[in-house]
């Protein structure tokens, strides 16, 4: 089962939820193959770093997910299986399988990294070009909210809010 983990971190960069069940917490995370690679969902164990495979989510490329700790519904990021089109989705955490919830109304730039204010249970996206959109959970329409002006740098491909709600 460990090697379960490394090939996971080996096809796709590993985008996670953190479940705190009792003593024993979960890490979610996707993988995909290649360009147009539907993802499959894995739990991680965090303390032994053990992981299962759940099941496919039936979309492709899943590139940001966290969880809302006030309703436990968990958002993705991802594209639509042979159109491109990004999409926001729900995810169940017990099957792998996504539920579309709405195009993302995000042109030209690829979403990067999704987060849930824990405040208000608002949802952030980081897009591919490094800007910061506000995102309804209902519906997908994403609202830019920070533009950068200069050159990209590509530096990171995740944002995450910590407990007291600082945007990292």
């Amino acid at each position: 089962a460990r090697n379960a983990l490394l090939t996971v971190f080996a096809i796709a960069s590993v985008h996670s939820t953190v479940q705190a069940n009792g003593c024993n917490p979960t890490l979610y995370g996707t993988s995909f193959e290649g360009k147009n690679g539907l993802a499959t969902l894995y739990s991680i164990n965090l303390i032994n770093g053990y992981s299962a495979r759940i099941g496919a989510t039936g979309f492709e490329r899943i590139s940001g997910m966290d969880t809302d700790p006030a309703t436990d519904i968990t958002y993705a990021t991802a594209e639509q299986p042979g159109t491109d089109t990004p999409v926001l989705i729900t995810v169940d955490r017990a099957s792998g399988e996504g539920s579309m919830v709405g195009e993302l109304t995000i042109v030209n730039e690829g979403i990067a990294g999704l987060s849930i204010r824990n405040g208000d249970g608002k949802l952030y996206a980081f897009g591919g070009q490094e800007n910061i959109f506000t995102v309804d959970s209902a519906t997908g329409m994403a609202n830019l909210l920070f533009e950068k002006v200069d050159e990209p740098t590509r530096v990171g491909n995740g944002i995450a809010f910590s407990p007291t709600d600082v945007l990292y």
